[in-house]
């Protein structure tokens, strides 16, 4: 019986060697299990370093998008700040500036309109004796030889409709390019004084309106009155355009 118990391998060259190899697989296992569960365990970490990763930049971003939107607040708010002396100072320093442009321009038209409307000898100068179909006279003013000098001048002030209804009227025609004037005129209403006021009514960035108030002697005063005088007041529309960065008129009356 002890018999069964007995190798013939115990002992040998042969079984140790067997033995070895045992013991070597086993550590290889051991090791190749130890291997396994450290690269899961880097694969872990990284996929975890991955996955913060865009979270922590996603965080950055909204960050500094929120702190950009509360200098972008803060600024408008300082901008936008209602203070109500330098808005008022700025819109009284805005309406003078417009008025000294509506007055330059005021006085401006009265005298060029004038012209035209009391007598074309203002603008044709001495008449010549040439006449074309018996009624128009040769221009003899340097200024204005040419239909198209005249044009020009008055369009330098007027936009183009009112100078159409000054230049094109029948007291003046075009002909072969050469200016030729009607004689005629008509007297200036003595009762007129001037302008009492000019206020602005309303203004965009392409135009602007006017109210001008303008005084005269009543009918029945004395027209040399100087104390305790009678007079009367009107009004009339003068309205400038923006005609490519040039303020020009548009709406004029002649007071007298």
């Amino acid at each position: 019986m002890a018999m069964n118990n007995f190798n013939p391998l115990k002992g040998s060259k042969l079984f140790s060697n067997l033995n070895k190899k045992n013991n070597d697989k086993s550590k290889e296992k051991k090791k190749s299990s130890s291997t396994i569960k450290s690269s899961m365990y880097q694969r872990s970490v990284d996929m975890t370093g991955n996955n913060v990763k865009p979270i922590v930049y996603i965080v950055l971003v909204f960050l500094l998008v929120v702190i950009v939107f509360l200098v972008i607040a803060i600024n408008m708010k300082k901008s936008c700040k209602y203070d109500g002396t330098n808005y008022i100072n700025e819109l009284s320093v805005y309406k003078n500036n417009s008025l000294i442009l509506a007055k330059e321009l005021y006085y401006r038209t009265r005298s060029i309109y004038s012209d035209f409307a009391l007598g074309t000898n203002n603008v044709c100068g001495p008449f010549g004796e040439e006449l074309r179909d018996g009624y128009y006279h040769k221009s003899l003013n340097v200024r204005f030889t040419t239909y198209e000098s005249l044009y020009n001048y008055v369009n330098e002030l007027f936009d183009e409709d009112l100078t159409k209804l000054l230049v094109s009227t029948s007291n003046y025609r075009n002909y072969d390019g050469v200016l030729y004037c009607a004689q005629s005129s008509r007297p200036k209403n003595e009762y007129y004084i001037g302008v009492e006021s000019i206020s602005l009514v309303d203004n965009t960035k392409t135009q602007m309106k006017y109210k001008v108030k303008e005084k005269y002697f009543s009918q029945n005063e004395d027209i040399n009155c100087v104390n305790n005088c009678k007079y009367e007041y009107k009004e009339n529309d003068f309205t400038l355009v923006n005609v490519d960065g040039i303020w020009k008129v548009k709406a004029f009356t002649l007071p007298y």
